[in-house]
């Protein structure tokens, strides 16, 4: 029961707080917003695998903290990426870009599966290794992130590799 509650509060935070990530996304830069949600996303898993003693409010709160972040990061995640992709080929890149999304989850749901396991109790062990793996995960995709190209952004936007050569 207590889990539906994880998922109204989460799903209803996520809705209102995605218009302004997509707002502050168009005013502050695809890229910067990115990796802002990327390590506030991280944060939030890591807090989840200590969040045990809480108590339920205190879940609550840092599970509807987590929702906020891991889909805040999809608004200026798919921006980059459909402005990473070449115009003529923007309708291609997409559909593989989501093949290799969902593919992604499949991996990421497997290994999580080997790494998590039960105690006798029947306790689960080894949570915290799979936000480790995520962390890092968020952490290269941050540094990605910093070397794409975007089509039709300058390099005075701080977008790309050759953005530290603007003084």
């Amino acid at each position: 029961m207590q889990l539906l509650y994880v998922y109204l509060l989460g799903g209803a935070a996520t809705l209102f707080i995605a218009r302004l990530i997509g707002r502050l996304t168009d005013f502050r830069g695809k890229a910067k917003m990115f990796k802002i949600t990327a390590v506030f996303a991280m944060l939030t898993v890591w807090l989840v695998t200590v969040s045990a003693s809480f108590g339920l409010w205190g879940i609550l709160g840092v599970t509807t903290l987590m929702f906020i972040g891991m889909n805040g990061r999809m608004i200026p995640g798919m921006a980059l990426a459909t402005s990473a992709a070449n115009p003529r080929l923007r309708g291609t890149f997409m559909a593989l870009n989501s093949s290799v999304q969902s593919a992604a989850m499949g991996l990421a749901t497997f290994v999580g599966g080997l790494v998590i396991s039960r105690d006798a109790q029947g306790l689960v062990q080894y949570f915290w290794v799979n936000a480790l793996i995520g962390g890092v995960a968020s952490i290269l995709s941050v540094l990605l992130v910093s070397r794409l190209y975007l089509h039709g952004a300058s390099v005075a936007q701080g977008i790309g590799p050759d953005a530290a050569k603007v003084t």
